[in-house]
C-alpha cells in the first residue's frame, strides 16, 4: 500500500462538495478552490494563485491530507444514515478486518466478508467489501500527519464503495 492508494476519483463520490479539499489533477497535487458540480471544479495548484478549471471526471481526492479524510467520513456517514454533527464521524480499525464509523454512539460495520455472531467486537456488519482483504490491518506505517495509512486506505476504499452501491 501507498498514498497513490489514497486517490478517489472526484465522480465516485455523488453530491460531496469539494471546496477545500486536497485532490490530484494531470499528476500534479492541487487544492479545490470551487466545486461547481456537474460543470467541474476550479483548482489552485499549491504556492500558485493562478485558477484553473477542470472537469470532475479528471480530479481525484487526496486521502493523505486530514482534511480531506475528515470531509470524506463526513459525507460517507450520512450515506450509512448516522447523524453527522459539528463533531466528524470516529473511523477506526475494530478487529480482524473490519473498520467502523461511528457517530452519536450508533456504528456502521465494514468487513471483507460475513464474520461469525461469535465475534463480539465486530456484531453487526453493515457492508461487506472484499477490496478490504488486500488491506493489512496490522501494518503500522504512518501518514505525515501520523495516522495510520492502512486506515486511510480503508476509508478510500469504503468511500468508493458507498459512492457506487
Amino acid at each position: 500500500m501507498s498514498t497513490t492508494d489514497l486517490r478517489i476519483p472526484l465522480t465516485a463520490l455523488p453530491g460531496l462538495d469539494a471546496t477545500g479539499l486536497s485532490a490530484w489533477a494531470a499528476d500534479e497535487r492541487w487544492l479545490v478552490a470551487g466545486d461547481g458540480g456537474h460543470k467541474g471544479v476550479d483548482l489552485i495548484g499549491w504556492g500558485l494563485s493562478d485558477v484553473a478549471p477542470m472537469p470532475r471526471a479528471i480530479v481525484a481526492l487526496d486521502l493523505a491530507d486530514a482534511s480531506t479524510r475528515d470531509r470524506v467520513a463526513r459525507w460517507a456517514a450520512r450515506r450509512v444514515g448516522l447523524e453527522v454533527g459539528s463533531t466528524a464521524p470516529a473511523w477506526f480499525h475494530c478487529g480482524y478486518s473490519v473498520w467502523a464509523l461511528a457517530a452519536h454512539l450508533v456504528s456502521r460495520r465494514f468487513s471483507p466478508t460475513r464474520l461469525p455472531e461469535s465475534a463480539p467486537q465486530v456484531v453487526g456488519v453493515n457492508h461487506q467489501l472484499p477490496s478490504l482483504w488486500s488491506v493489512d490491518p496490522t501494518d503500522d506505517t504512518r501518514l505525515p500527519d501520523g495516522s495510520r495509512l492502512v486506515d486511510a486506505v480503508a476509508l478510500a476504499r469504503v468511500a468508493v464503495h458507498l459512492g457506487h452501491p
